[in-house]
């Protein structure tokens, strides 16, 4: 990303002095959303309520979470699923899912003929949102784990509202980060409406971080966006997980 880049010069202009551990993507695979959103889990970032399904059972998996649901497309080569109209939002109902698993598999067939996919997820809608953060993590040969806290949503790119931290880093640096970005006034109340969990949003950052941080020797990059913001929980929506070795 250009911003890191650009603020990472910054700092070597304030003498500031990296470290260097080696980085090796010679051999590397990106993880489904559904295999990333497992190992984020068990480090204890919430994510939301979900099924695995083939397309023969994404009724079945509605069913069981309750409508409205989110559907998708599950596979590794497609990493931005909005781009290849692989996400549908906001199924309430059996007719509008059918549409949706026709609708999808066009959109993917038309995009990338060649990819290879069965399996989608299908999940429940994350209501009352608040805002959205992305939160990333890219790792540089020179600086080390690098952690990109930005707006999120569909229009990251468009909007000059980031900031970075270098890992490892503290509860009072994320906060102060988070401080520093117009989009925070939307977690604090803005027009009216209620403030997110400042403390729950600051313990799921640092646990990303950590997360990291304990993968450090595997992760070469993550990318949480949008991280979902309401009243009383801070989910993972999406998520992509890039790390070396050999995909099995």
């Amino acid at each position: 990303m250009a911003f890191v880049e650009s603020r990472l010069n910054n700092r070597e202009n304030d003498g500031f002095v990296p470290i260097s551990i080696p980085v090796n993507a010679s051999e590397s695979h990106k993880l489904d959303e559904w295999q990333g959103k497992q190992l984020i889990n068990a480090a204890g970032i919430d994510i939301p309520d979900g099924r695995l399904c083939s397309e023969l059972n994404v009724i079945t998996g509605a069913e069981e979470l309750g409508y409205p649901v989110v559907l998708k497309a599950v596979s590794s080569e497609l990493p931005h699923k909005s781009e290849y109209g692989a996400v549908k939002l906001n199924l309430r109902n059996t007719d509008a899912m059918i549409a949706a698993v026709d609708e999808i598999k066009a959109s993917v067939s038309k995009a990338s003929p060649d990819l290879k996919w069965d399996q989608f997820l299908v999940e429940s809608m994350v209501d009352q949102v608040l805002g959205e953060l992305l939160v990333g993590i890219n790792t540089d040969s020179q600086f080390g784990q690098i952690m990109v806290i930005a707006g999120g949503g569909i229009w990251v790119e468009l909007m000059d509202d980031s900031t970075i931290l270098l890992l490892p880093t503290t509860r009072e640096q994320i906060l102060e980060a988070l401080q520093g970005l117009k989009s925070f006034a939307l977690l604090r109340g803005f027009r009216g409406k209620p403030s997110c969990d400042l403390e729950l949003l600051l313990d799921t950052i640092l646990s990303i971080a950590r997360f990291a941080q304990s993968n450090s020797e595997q992760l070469l990059e993550l990318d949480i966006n949008p991280l979902m913001i309401t009243e009383h929980r801070v989910v993972a929506a999406d998520v992509m997980i890039h790390q070396t070795g050999i995909k099995e």
